[in-house]
């Protein structure tokens, strides 16, 4: 039996066929993909130690907790990081007991917040497609959740500054920038871009004072 033509428009041209299953919206399967990918980032990260990245780390944070970092900077050639991440890594050893996948999940633990902080940022700034589409990229997937190291913290804070930068929130951007020196001194290499890229003396004068 044809359906009317009275039923035809009042479902209107673009609604489904009677008895054809309702698609769901195209927000909701975005939102899908993205919980997946971070339901991924963390099985990884609490059921895997990771490369060998971990157990450097775990050296570097021993050194660190029993000589101090001066003496560590002084005596161990393949420390080249930052004060604030060797004395999260000291604090790592210590709270993990020495265990090997508590320290894993530890030191891990600062890549997964800069994933948390970069897939908000571009949730923010880009749409709930974009988060999407970054969340199911296996290469952060990965770096942040298998691999131990902290490159995901620094990469999220570097992202943070670029979006203030172009925002013309230039002190932010100076702080965003700071905190990613702080995670490690690669950003560095960016730095010669904010000062040719600022418009005015003023914008680099609020971007250096926060840096």
């Amino acid at each position: 039996m044809q359906p009317s033509l009275t039923a035809a428009h009042e479902h209107g041209p673009g609604a489904p066929a009677s008895g054809a299953p309702a698609r769901p919206p195209r927000r909701t399967v975005w939102i899908a993909l993205l919980i997946a990918g971070v339901a991924v980032r963390l099985f990884l990260w609490w059921f895997t130690v990771g490369t060998n990245d971990v157990a450097t780390w775990a050296s570097h944070g021993q050194n660190v907790g029993a000589r101090g970092l001066a003496e560590t900077y002084r005596t161990e050639r393949l420390y080249n990081h930052p004060p604030l991440i060797g004395l999260f890594a000291a604090w790592a050893v210590e709270a993990s007991g020495g265990l090997t996948l508590p320290f894993a999940r530890l030191i891990k633990l600062p890549s997964m917040l800069g994933e948390a902080v970069a897939l908000a940022a571009l949730w923010r700034w880009g749409g709930v497609r974009l988060a999407a589409i970054y969340a199911l990229l296996p290469a952060p997937i990965l770096v942040a959740a298998y691999h131990g190291n902290t490159d995901c913290l620094y990469a999220a804070f570097a992202l943070l500054a670029a979006l203030a930068w172009e925002r013309r929130r230039f002190a932010l951007a100076g702080l965003a920038l700071a905190a990613a020196l702080n995670v490690k001194l690669i950003p560095l290499v960016l730095l010669p871009l904010y000062v040719i890229g600022a418009p005015s003396a003023s914008a680099l004068l609020r971007f250096g004072a926060t840096l």
